[in-house]
């Protein structure tokens, strides 16, 4: 039994291969219950070498399904990812997945005169 929280694993569904992906065993991944699927392998296999993203699609969706008959891994809540800043930052865009990136595009202004929220 262990306890983690994914952050930003939402962008891409390669985080699917990390956690899941039986050539992923830790320490070598995240694939810590060491759950294997020859199936799911082949999909995740397919669906990284695949450019088009309709096909990429369907394997990632029958991957879903997979994970979602065979329940690897048990996700017992999720914590609200909050973000608090004043008017001096500005360009702030935050991810539904809980990612940090947008702090790559967040500025602050030197002016302290601006209020606070």
């Amino acid at each position: 039994m262990y306890s983690l929280r994914w952050i930003g694993g939402n962008e891409q569904p390669d985080i699917f291969s990390y956690a899941f992906l039986t050539a992923n065993f830790s320490p070598k991944g995240a694939n810590r219950a060491h759950y294997s699927s020859p199936r799911l392998d082949a999909l995740l296999g397919e669906a990284t070498e695949n450019e088009d993203a309709a096909k990429r699609r369907v394997d990632y969706v029958e991957a879903q399904q997979i994970l979602a008959r065979d329940v690897p891994a048990v996700n017992l809540w999720y914590l609200n990812t909050i973000i608090v800043h004043n008017r001096r930052l500005t360009n702030v865009f935050p991810s539904p997945s809980g990612s940090y990136a947008f702090l790559e595009t967040a500025q602050l202004s030197t002016d302290k005169s601006a209020p606070s929220e």
